[in-house]
């Protein structure tokens, strides 16, 4: 055994994708003793990894976010793991006090959150800068007391080199095994796919709003949660939700099959900051499903999409450039396909979690 090292989430499910899916079973995989702490799940042994269900349940949000971080930081000491790596910056407090102890602490940031911050909707508009600015300090100055930064992406990772010696970029790449063989062109559903969380600022309304420009054939999958309620009431009331078949929240096994029987991913995110520079994992599942993707118009996704031939980039707020592109990739068969086939060889050769686990095993080496 490599050692014990206790993965901590106070907002994610046990089996987020990255946390536990990659993260965690890549450890266990290669000789490390796992431990998972995630709020409200039950406690169990899965593939390897022991999950910690912790009882985080307040009324109150923000009474919530204290409390979690307290119940889980006592959790985790009495783990005594040698290594501690977390994934919220709620948690940044309660790390602090386990590098007194001596204990090894990564913070594994997936956000950019002084940029997320400026998009909140809920935030008074001339509240955001100082909040964001507040933050970011604070973050600055935790991160600085801790063993070693993990981040999604190369733009997060250079906010963090300025201030800590040991940042490494971890990106959340598909794992092959999920879709190791696609079905032909012709076997696929004539349909659209989307895949996330299902909120006004990742596009969905004009995404469901382009429908009523295609034709009464087409229909569009999407699979997630959708929030807020009145989000849902909203979208359920436009006239091309006919058209949408919803899922819900759905497994990894479900989500692999609806991609490989669609025709077209879509990632149409508002152009909020913190998604200029991201990295959705969505998009590379779309590819390694063999589907042509239609994306915003970003510069940096502009340069992984259509300078790379895996699919088209839009105005997320214009729909009929939504319904224009999405047209074109499900009337114009050869184009499609060989979009998708990039997109897919682009995945196989290098954007995936093989090479990423690589990363993160010699991180973890270099730490101990």
């Amino acid at each position: 055994m490599k050692g014990k090292v206790c993965h901590i989430t106070t907002v994610h499910p046990a089996l987020d994708i990255r946390i536990f899916e990659k993260e965690c079973i890549s450890l266990a995989n290669n000789g490390w003793e796992v431990h998972l702490l995630a709020p409200n799940t039950t406690s169990r042994r899965e593939r390897g990894v022991q999950i910690h269900g912790i009882d985080c349940s307040s009324e109150n949000r923000w009474l919530r976010i204290i409390h979690r971080s307290r119940v889980m930081l006592q959790a985790a000491i009495a783990i005594d793991a040698d290594v501690y790596h977390f994934h919220d910056p709620e948690f940044l407090l309660q790390a602090s006090k386990l590098v007194r102890l001596g204990k090894k602490v990564i913070y594994d940031v997936h956000e950019d959150v002084p940029r997320q911050i400026m998009g909140k909707p809920y935030l008074p508009s001339w509240s955001r800068a100082i909040i964001s600015r507040c933050f970011e300090m604070f973050e600055n100055k935790r991160a600085k007391r801790l063993s070693a930064i993990i981040t999604a992406t190369d733009t997060i990772s250079k906010r963090f080199e300025g201030i800590h010696h040991q940042v490494t970029t971890i990106f959340n790449y598909p794992i092959l095994k999920e879709i190791q063989s696609i079905p032909a062109w012709k076997e696929r559903e004539h349909a659209v796919v989307y895949v996330g969380g299902v909120t006004e600022i990742r596009g969905i309304r004009e995404l469901v709003q382009s429908m009523d420009l295609l034709p009464e054939n087409v229909k569009l999958h999407i699979a997630g949660a959708i929030s807020p309620a009145s989000f849902e009431e909203e979208l359920m009331s436009l006239s091309g939700w006919r058209k949408v078949v919803y899922h819900g929240t759905i497994g990894r096994s479900e989500i692999a099959q609806l991609l490989t029987h669609s025709k077209v991913g879509v990632v149409t995110l508002y152009p909020q900051v913190n998604y200029l520079d991201s990295m959705p994992i969505k998009l590379f599942e779309y590819a390694l499903a063999g589907l042509p993707v239609v994306a915003s118009d970003f510069p940096f996704w502009i340069q992984l999409v259509s300078v790379n031939g895996i699919g088209l980039n839009v105005n997320p707020k214009d729909v009929e450039a939504i319904a224009k592109a999405l047209e074109r990739l499900l009337i114009d068969e050869e184009l499609a396909i060989e979009m998708g086939q990039k997109g897919r060889d682009m995945v196989m050769e290098k954007l995936n979690w093989l090479e990423e686990e690589k990363k993160l095993l010699t991180a973890y080496q270099e730490l101990i």
